[in-house]
């Protein structure tokens, strides 16, 4: 006959768990050692086991019948020691991987419509395996850094893969027109940057109708320049370091003296 008492399903007479169970017998990582007193318990018989790792448990007879209770939790961590196979699930370079994965793959990702939308795929050994990732691409040289993709139109493979700062991915996107001059490429930002003025005054000669090289040859004046940090900007003409105007001190007094930054001034176009 069966009962309800305390939320499970119980059995009875004692008689019955008396006879079932022996000293000895075993239940997955349980071993019974002896039975018990009750305490508390009604008449729900308690039974001391021993675990395979070494550790003593008591448990009531139902829990051992109906398979609830299969150690004394050593199970539960060595299946969670199991299923963390790398141990990296909080690192940064794990949630890139992630969201690499995501973005690419699932349509329901906010961005996929960039990235797995237009054909950005990932390459199998890494969307198979993050251990694969990490193998075979440097670790992150510092916090903050995120993937980039050398080639925008290729997706994330080994070779066109590589870890860049915010800056140098936003200069790596479809949408940047990029400059030659001088024997270097880079994005209309980053010539602004290096010229010491803003980006708007070289798209504004490119919409005009100007030449790359007149564009960035061309002083800027007035509004167009912005504070040059000494150490970090490069002459336009000679590429050494700039201190005045995106200039080196011998060209800024050599264009000062000719004139140029007046008759810039005058024009209107030159100054962007």
């Amino acid at each position: 006959m069966k009962t309800q008492g305390h939320g499970e399903c119980r059995l009875k007479p004692l008689q019955f768990w008396r006879h079932r169970f022996k000293r000895g017998q075993k239940f997955d990582r349980l071993t019974i050692v002896r039975r018990v007193p009750n305490s508390g318990l009604g008449w729900s018989t308690k039974w001391q086991c021993l675990c395979s790792c070494g550790q003593t448990t008591f448990l009531i007879a139902n829990r051992l019948v109906s398979g609830r209770t299969k150690s004394c939790g050593c199970l539960q961590r060595d299946k969670a020691r199991a299923a963390a196979k790398h141990g990296m699930c909080t690192a940064p370079i794990y949630k890139r991987w992630h969201a690499m994965i995501e973005r690419c793959t699932n349509p329901k990702h906010k961005y996929f419509k960039y990235y797995g939308g237009r054909g950005i795929t990932v390459c199998r050994r890494w969307r198979t395996s993050f251990q694969n990732f990490i193998d075979d691409l440097p670790r992150m040289p510092r916090p903050g850094m995120t993937l980039d993709r050398i080639k925008n139109n290729k997706g994330y493979t080994l070779g066109n893969v590589r870890w860049a700062t915010r800056e140098e991915q936003s200069n790596n996107i479809r949408s940047n027109v990029l400059l030659t001059f001088r024997g270097k490429t880079m994005s209309v930002a980053r010539w602004a940057r290096h010229l010491g003025c803003r980006a708007r005054a070289i798209h504004s000669r490119l919409e005009r109708g100007w030449s790359a090289a007149e564009a960035l040859s061309t002083p800027f004046t007035g509004k167009w320049l912005v504070n040059v940090r000494r150490g970090t900007d490069r002459c336009s003409q000679c590429d050494k370091k700039a201190q005045a105007r995106g200039y080196c001190p011998a060209h800024y007094q050599r264009l000062r003296k000719s004139g140029a930054f007046k008759r810039n001034h005058k024009l209107g176009g030159a100054n962007g």
